[in-house]
């Protein structure tokens, strides 16, 4: 009987695993895309705010505020297009999430064999 379930538990911990991972990977994507937009809004706001200012110690404040929101924006900015292609190329035919299915599909078929040869006997 350990026989058999050691490889149905396997099996579907790998399918479970992969759906996981891609409903993880998807959610992180989501909230960078949706704090990216709130940093492009915060960096507008601080540029029209600077074209506006009249003193200059809010010049220089504001430019260095600047500076640093463009810095972290960028930061931010820098994984979205490689995790996307990591998202995009999931259940494709080589990808990740397939090969996790596949490999936990095998373990099931494992489990089932084994189940059979056992009643068999």
């Amino acid at each position: 009987m350990k026989s058999v379930l050691v490889p149905l538990l396997l099996g579907l911990a790998f399918i479970a695993g992969a759906i996981a991972i891609q409903v993880q990977q998807r959610a992180l994507q989501s909230a960078d895309v949706r704090d990216i937009r709130a940093l492009v809004g915060e960096l507008d706001s601080v540029r029209l705010a600077l074209s506006r200012a009249s003193v200059g110690s809010d010049s220089v404040r504001l430019a260095q505020s600047i500076a640093q929101r463009t810095y972290v924006l960028g930061f931010r900015e820098f994984h979205v297009p490689t995790r996307q292609e990591a998202i995009d190329r999931w259940w494709t035919l080589t990808g990740p999430g397939t090969l996790f299915s596949v490999v936990g599909v095998l373990f099931i078929a494992a489990a089932i064999a084994a189940s059979r040869r056992a009643r068999a006997a």
